[in-house]
């Protein structure tokens, strides 16, 4: 088992590699330096460790080699009355997960109408941002953590998927159900309401600020879609394991201008960025499934590990975001600012 990642309120400094923003990357991600061939991600968000190795990236393993552990996600195609309206292609989307083992049987859940990572990559989002959060409030987390992962799965149920996308047209209310959430976690702190009722407040938090670092959420542009949209979910969850974590660092404007607007405005902006590239992935495949085809030298791969990393990082600047607005510190001199640096970061236990 892989030792856990030390919470920073136990002492521990952001650890291990230092990236300087005047290196390369490529060859880090992908040996053949084509991750990203079709776009400068890679060189902005990367730096090169000369003879690091990362243990996330095997060789030439497929991701399919993983695929009988996912969860089960299925489209029911139906009928859309525009190639750019997403609302009836995610009203056929259900997220099917096993009961508890007392139940012994497979259920679907209720239709799920939800643009968004799927639960096990949730999870694992919440719960490596977690573990950056400021100290006294990763304690918590870490005492209340059943109630922080309730937090987190409880949007599945949401009934309006609008909640959980937004797209370059105005379209989708994403961006107004995350600052509902954060207000109603601030207010919950300030109120001293009992602490597992804060945690799960923040699960939820986390769930849409990870939907936000969804690429597929921030953008309907592409009209074949429904052809791939739920694949590609399933395909990151996947190879999810095999992401390395980096830590992008605190935006200076976050703390002086005390709003997340800016945060949430460049999300979008990445994930619109790369979003065309998903796309063209499939259609390299013909748009069968991407979990037996996608290797970790992909685009694809490449994409969706980007945007783990941020959505990561973001959940974890959201909750520090929280816990200062309602009152709390963090004064770790390793929350390094933004745009100096790169942290890659070892990944939790997973049975944590």
């Amino acid at each position: 088992m892989t030792p856990s990642r030390p919470l920073l309120h136990q002492g521990a400094d952001l650890p291990l590699f230092v990236f300087h923003l005047d290196e390369t990357v490529a060859g880090t991600l992908a040996p053949d330096g084509h991750v990203f061939p079709d776009a400068g991600v890679v060189p902005h968000h990367f730096q090169e460790v000369a003879g690091l190795e990362l243990p996330h990236l095997p060789r030439g393993e497929q991701d399919g080699q993983r695929a009988k552990k996912a969860g089960y996600v299925e489209l029911l195609a139906r009928q859309r009355r525009s190639p750019y309206n997403k609302t009836e292609m995610q009203q056929g989307l259900y997220l099917s997960r096993l009961l508890p083992a007392a139940l012994g049987l497979l259920s679907f859940l209720a239709a799920s109408p939800v643009v968004a990572w799927t639960p096990r990559t949730q999870s694992a989002i919440a719960r490596e941002a977690a573990q950056l959060a400021p100290p006294d409030l990763a304690r918590q987390i870490e005492k209340h953590k059943e109630a922080f992962q309730a937090g987190v799965q409880a949007p599945f149920q949401d009934a309006d998927p609008d909640r959980h996308r937004k797209d370059s047209d105005g379209s989708g209310s994403l961006d107004q159900a995350l600052f509902a959430e954060v207000d109603a976690a601030i207010s919950a702190i300030r109120l001293h309401k009992p602490f597992e009722e804060v945690v799960r407040r923040l699960g939820a938090v986390a769930h849409y600020v990870a939907d936000a670092n969804n690429p597929l959420a921030v953008s309907g542009a592409d009209p074949e879609e429904a052809r791939y949209f739920v694949d590609y979910l399933r395909y990151a969850e996947t190879a999810e394991p095999r992401f390395p974590l980096v830590f992008y660092g605190v935006p200076p404007s976050l703390d002086r201008q005390r709003s997340l607007k800016p945060l949430l405005a460049e999300a979008f902006r990445r994930g619109r960025e790369v979003y065309p590239m998903v796309g063209r992935e499939y259609r390299k495949i013909g748009f069968a499934s991407g979990i037996r085809r996608f290797d970790d030298r992909s685009t694809a791969f490449g994409v969706a590990s980007v945007a783990f990393s941020h959505a990561v990082t973001d959940v974890t600047l959201v909750l520090r975001y929280i816990w200062i607005a309602a009152g709390g510190a963090d004064n770790r001199s390793s929350m390094m600012s933004s745009g100096t640096r790169l942290l890659l970061l070892p990944r939790a236990d997973r049975g944590h």
